[in-house]
């Protein structure tokens, strides 16, 4: 895990969780923002696959597990839209 990771897993959750209305900070409104952009650029399918592994209350390997069999998906193609959503969020942060 990259030490961005958790950051930007924070951010992801944050847009998932809230609906980008009264957010304390300009940090947490600057966070949600890029999010939001990040995460709305993908295809309304990855868009639901991003939704099943954030939105739930569990640890995000968890959740990877569960929407992989859920999608009849590859373990490893799920884990790799999450890393580019990541990474993109991540650079657009300027956190990479």
């Amino acid at each position: 895990m990259s030490y961005y990771s958790s950051y930007v897993n924070h951010m992801m959750r944050l847009y998932y969780k809230t609906d980008g209305k009264d957010l304390r900070t300009d940090i947490n409104k600057l966070n949600y923002d890029i999010a939001k952009r990040v995460i709305e650029s993908f295809s309304v399918y990855e868009q639901a696959i991003l939704t099943d592994i954030l939105l739930p209350d569990r640890p995000i390997h968890k959740n990877v597990e569960i929407v992989s069999i859920e999608y009849v998906l590859p373990e490893d193609e799920v884990w790799d839209l999450l890393n580019n959503v990541t990474n993109k969020i991540a650079k657009e942060r300027g956190l990479i």
